[in-house]
């Protein structure tokens, strides 16, 4: 859900990644505003923000609201068009050189990531296991949520 409201306002590519460079206005929003109205309740369920009731008025407040869930933030520059002033919105270096090194940290300490697809659903779950996983038998298996030092991150497997 957090990756589509991102896409749709331009934070992240069509392969999942974040975009430095972006930069928004609440004009170049609309794709954003459209989906955050269309998914509310999911919004709300899965991701536990409300969408505001201003959100045409103020697209920008949302968008930073659902960037700060992920240790993102927004520095913005005023620009003059004309009697107009405009608000532009970059994504923080900082805070991506942050989110950077926390993705090192956790990928060097990071031992293994394994994917099980649920036969009866098709739903794909990634098993990521910090520690060392003791096997009984020589086949490989795939960790049960219950083992020490493990996680289970559901995700969608990426359809072109």
């Amino acid at each position: 859900m957090l990756k589509t409201l991102l896409r749709a306002a331009g934070v992240v590519d069509e392969h999942g990644r974040i975009d430095t460079f972006a930069e928004f206005q609440s004009s170049t929003l609309g794709p954003f505003m459209d989906a955050a109205e269309l998914h509310v309740q999911e919004i709300g369920l899965v991701l536990g923000v409300r969408v505001r009731d201003d959100l045409r008025e103020k697209p920008m407040l949302q968008l930073s609201n659902l960037l700060k869930m992920i240790g993102l933030k927004t520095t913005r520059k005023a620009v003059n068009k004309g009697a107009k002033k405009i608000y532009e919105y970059r994504l923080d270096l900082d805070s991506l050189e942050t989110i950077d090194r926390y993705q090192k940290v956790l990928a060097k300490h990071l031992r293994s990531v394994r994917v099980h697809i649920n036969q009866a659903t098709d739903e794909a779950m990634m098993f990521v296991v910090n520690g060392e996983v003791k096997r009984k038998n020589r086949r490989p298996s795939v960790p049960k949520p219950s083992d020490r030092n493990a996680a289970v991150i559901p995700f969608a497997p990426i359809t072109d």
